[in-house]
């Protein structure tokens, strides 16, 4: 699942297996591609589909990861034997140049099945330019009058 701020301009992108979610967010001077994986149990088949499902979705977007572990994401804490399980999606981000955002640096929020997982993109957003209002106190009074005086006038003879 994935939940959007209301003021970024998104749309739910249709996916075939129902372990990803994914959404362009359109800013002003890009798209950004954001999905939500799940990968059961590390099965090394439902990987490779899902990157292929990610493949086709980058490239659709062009056009127009549960758990698994790697020292990119883990530094050296990660066993041995349980490095490289990520090499599918690192060779997926290789392959369109995509960067992460967070930091391997810092503490790693892997979730679980019954907790959900925060994400923070660090893009630059757009701010809105705030229009000029006039205070209800400095508003030109005598401008005012003089209009509604002269617009009775012609309407009511």
């Amino acid at each position: 699942m994935l939940w959007v701020n209301e003021e970024v301009e998104a749309e739910q992108l249709r996916v075939e297996s129902p372990d990803v979610t994914a959404a362009v967010v359109r800013l002003e001077e890009r798209v950004v591609v954001v999905a939500s994986v799940y990968v059961p149990g590390g099965e090394r088949h439902a990987l490779r589909s899902i990157c292929d499902d990610l493949r086709r979705i980058v490239l659709d977007v062009r056009q127009r990861a549960d758990r698994l572990v790697d020292v990119l994401w883990g530094g050296d804490e990660i066993l041995m034997v349980r490095q490289g399980e990520a090499d599918a999606i690192i060779d997926l981000m290789n392959e369109f140049s995509l960067s992460m955002v967070k930091c391997a640096i810092h503490e790693t929020e892997y979730g679980s099945d019954y907790r959900a997982i925060e994400t923070i993109f660090d893009i630059l957003m757009p701010e809105p330019a705030p229009r000029e209002r006039l205070l209800f106190k400095n508003a030109p009074w005598r401008e005012i009058n003089a209009r509604i005086t002269s617009t009775l006038e012609t309407t009511l003879c």
